[in-house]
C-alpha cells in the first residue's frame, strides 16, 4: 500500500501517542548527519501503576535484523518505503504490520540509527485498552504537561527510566558475576533470534505462521477493547 506522501522523510505518529517538540528536528539532524534512511529516538513506554519501559537501539553489538522500535519513533525515507513496497495487509501478514516493515527496512541494508535523546511517549494500547469506551486517557494530562515544560517532563521521565532500571539492577543476585552473566544471555538471545528469523522466513512455513499470528491478533484486539 503506498500513501500520497511528497516529502523526503516519513515520520508516523499513532492516534494515542506524543511526540516531544524536537522529535522531527532531532530526527532529521541525524538522518543528515550520519546520514542514514532510517532513524529513531528514544521512546518512553507509560502504563498503568507507573509502569515504563523504553524503546531504543538494539542491545550493544546487537543488529536490527530482529529488533523492534514502534513506528511512533521513526523517521524514514519515503524512497525506501516505496521501494519496498509499504506497509503489508495486516489481514495476510504472520506479523504485525510494523514489525514486519521494520524487518524488511533492515533486510534491505539501509543504515539504521538511533537518535539518543528521549523524543516520543507511546501508551501501548493493549496496556492500556485504548479503544475501550471506559478506558483511561492518560495522554490529556502528559500532553498539558508538555505544553506547560516539556524539558522538565523529559527530565521526570528520563528520571523514573533511571531509577526503575537501577532497582532492576541492584535486584539481581551475584552481581559480580552480574556482567558475565548478561553478556552470555546477550548472546544466547542472539544466536536464538537468528535461528528463529531464518525459520520465520521459510516460504513452506509462512501459512502456519500467518494463521498462528491472525489467532494473536484477534486476542490482541481483544486486549486493546476492540470486537
Amino acid at each position: 500500500m503506498r500513501g500520497s506522501a511528497r516529502g523526503r522523510y516519513l515520520a508516523y505518529l499513532g492516534h494515542d501517542d506524543l511526540w516531544f517538540p524536537w522529535h522531527l528536528s532531532t530526527l532529521i539532524d541525524a538522518a543528515i548527519r550520519e546520514p542514514a534512511a532510517f532513524v529513531h529516538g528514544l521512546g518512553a513506554m507509560l502504563g498503568p501503576d507507573d509502569r515504563v519501559e523504553v524503546a531504543g537501539p538494539p542491545p550493544r553489538g546487537g543488529s536490527y535484523a530482529g529488533h523492534f522500535v514502534p513506528p511512533t519513533n521513526w523517521l524514514v525515507e519515503r524512497a525506501l518505503v516505496d521501494r519496498l513496497g509499504g506497509w503489508g495487509d495486516p489481514t495476510r501478514l504472520p506479523r504485525a504490520v510494523d514489525v514486519d516493515l521494520i524487518r524488511r527496512i533492515a533486510a534491505s541494508g539501509a543504515r539504521m540509527t538511533c537518535a539518543r535523546r528521549l523524543t516520543t511517549l507511546k501508551f501501548p494500547s493493549t496496556w492500556w485498552r485504548t479503544y475501550a469506551v471506559d478506558a483511561a486517557r492518560p495522554q490529556v494530562a502528559m500532553d498539558e504537561a508538555m505544553a506547560r515544560d516539556a524539558d522538565a517532563l523529559a527530565t521526570r521521565i528520563l528520571a523514573a527510566i533511571a531509577a526503575d532500571h537501577a532497582g532492576a539492577a541492584s535486584s539481581q543476585p551475584a552481581r559480580h558475576a552480574g556482567a558475565a552473566w548478561r553478556a552470555a544471555m546477550s548472546a544466547a538471545r542472539r544466536a536464538v533470534g537468528a535461528s528463529l528469523r531464518a525459520i520465520d522466513d521459510w516460504p513452506i512455513l509462512r501459512p502456519i505462521l500467518r494463521w498462528r499470528y491472525q489467532r494473536l491478533r484477534r486476542r490482541l484486539r481483544a486486549a486493546r477493547g476492540l470486537r
